[in-house]
């Protein structure tokens, strides 16, 4: 896959902050004729707060399996 998007807490909502595990996007850029770089997103990832690096954990380019597999591990 791309790059992890690391601007912030990418593709995060408010409602991702309830336990160890987060979805995050991965997202690809190139800098278009004009100079400025163009995101695209390619794929979610899960990641691990209880790691020093936020490891993923998980990867897949539908959001609503990531979401899925997000509820499975912090529901333990």
């Amino acid at each position: 896959m791309g790059l992890i998007g690391m601007n912030g807490m990418n593709g995060t909502r408010g409602t991702d902050f309830g336990g160890r595990y987060f979805v995050q996007w991965i997202t690809e850029h190139d800098k278009t004729k004009s100079g400025t770089a163009q995101l695209t997103v390619v794929g979610w990832c899960i990641r691990d707060r209880d790691t020093r690096d936020w490891a993923t954990v998980f990867e897949h380019t539908d959001r609503e399996v990531c979401e899925k597999v997000l509820k499975i591990l912090n529901e333990g």
